[in-house]
């Protein structure tokens, strides 16, 4: 059995580490809420304008030079698309980072309040103990 100081400390350890756990999860989610918007932008602003943008109608361009951009804009949209992709997996990754982190402060949080309850059973027994004492 721990003493009440040592439970104390345990406490205050467990404490630090759900203070140090909360500061990582809002730098997270404030990344997190950058990468969305910039995967919002690159979508709106590049991906799907250069996915329906349709080159065989441009006038300017005709026979081999029509073909290159065709193969050019489908690199484009190919490179666009693996890096939203791949953004999005980031995304998720960081979310399940964030809900590891709160699981350990939800664990954190339970062992403090045992610790609570275990140092008031002791202090009680305690006071018990000094009562028959005097008597």
């Amino acid at each position: 059995m721990s003493s009440i100081s040592e439970m104390e400390q345990e406490i205050h350890d467990l404490e630090e580490k759900i203070e140090k756990y909360n500061g990582i999860i809002n730098t997270l989610k404030e990344k997190r809420d950058e990468l969305k918007t910039e995967r919002g932008i690159i979508i709106n602003d590049a991906y799907t304008p250069e996915k329906i943008y349709d080159m065989t109608r441009s006038s300017k361009w005709r026979g081999k030079r029509e073909e290159d951009a065709k193969d050019h804009q489908n690199k484009i949209k190919e490179k666009t698309k693996k890096g939203i992709t791949a953004t999005g997996q980031l995304l998720e990754d960081i979310e399940t980072a964030i809900n590891n982190l709160l699981d350990k402060i939800k664990a954190c949080k339970a062992r403090i309040r045992h610790l609570k309850h275990e140092i008031e059973r002791l202090k009680n027994q305690q006071q018990g103990n000094d009562q028959q004492g005097n008597s």
